[in-house]
């Protein structure tokens, strides 16, 4: 089929029950041919094209790498990420090759598996981009452009850093919480933590050494005197005695790429870092 007709019939499967079928079948299948068609299935479910919204246009050249043009998270993302992400940590050498090739054909852009695509290559900009600046002009920007955090927001669900990071506080905690970040940092601090964000971990990033050896690495969501709770990068939490743990520290890396807001233009980065200090 042509690749608009591809897109309609997509755009009729992005329903819960086409999700939980597929899932449910990839869960009680031992058939590895079946389980590859069904995890590229869902890696074309996870994203959807995204509602037109005046800020990004096709142009008359075709884009070939489909099935989406601007590709957004819907309802359904969240639980296919976990499936997919359940079947990475039980892959071998040969089956982690095969869900990375997926994940990057499909432009799933999750953190520590496969590549991460650097911008929003469908959003439109004006003038110069984050990626063509120097770091020096981009922090000046933010104190001479005013940032619109409307379309800031809107910014913000076209790039990677929705998949592993929650910004709804019902949703369950992945990476670093976005949720009241403009009452932990300031707009410097925001863009800096974007900018370089290796330099910039966040104390909540923590590995966790229990006494028996084992490791456990995730964003630290709980402490008190009996249990620690730590979520992994999909949301999955799991809660550790705090008698059986050794120590727990400040991971001193990142799983966040850098580069991931260079297609931005200024104006578009301050009205991002515009949104992210609103979340109060």
């Amino acid at each position: 089929p042509s690749q608009d007709g591809a897109i309609w019939a997509l755009r009729w499967m992005h329903n819960t029950q086409a999700v939980n079928g597929l899932i449910s079948k990839l869960h009680s299948t031992e058939n590895p041919s079946l389980k590859k068609k069904l995890l590229t299935a869902l890696a074309r479910l996870y994203q959807k094209e995204a509602d037109y919204d005046g800020s990004w246009w096709w142009s008359t050249r075709p884009d070939t790498r489909g099935p989406y043009y601007v590709p957004v998270r819907w309802a359904e993302s969240e639980k296919i990420e976990k499936a997919y992400r359940d079947e990475w940590m039980k892959s071998n050498a040969t089956g982690k090759d095969f869900l990375a090739s997926v994940a990057n054909k499909h432009r799933m852009n999750l953190e520590g598996i496969g590549k991460i695509q650097a911008g929003p290559k469908g959003l439109k900009t004006k003038g110069a981009t984050v990626g063509k600046t120097s770091i020096e002009d981009v922090m000046l920007a933010l104190g001479k452009k005013k940032g619109n955090k409307g379309e800031g927001k809107k910014i913000l669900n076209k790039l990677a850093c929705v998949a592993c990071h929650n910004v709804n506080p019902a949703d369950p905690v992945k990476g670093p919480d976005f949720n009241k970040m403009g009452s932990r940092l300031n707009k410097d601090q925001i863009a800096e933590a974007i900018l370089k964000p290796a330099a910039t971990i966040s104390d909540s990033w923590v590995t966790v050494t229990m006494k028996d050896g084992t490791v456990h690495m995730g964003t630290l969501v709980s402490t008190d005197d009996q249990t620690v709770v730590i979520n992994n990068i999909a949301g999955i939490g799991t809660t550790l005695k705090a008698a059986d743990i050794k120590s727990t520290a400040k991971q001193t890396s990142t799983l966040m790429g850098p580069g991931l807001a260079n297609e931005l233009s200024l104006k578009q980065f301050v009205d991002l870092i515009e949104y992210l200090h609103s979340l109060k």
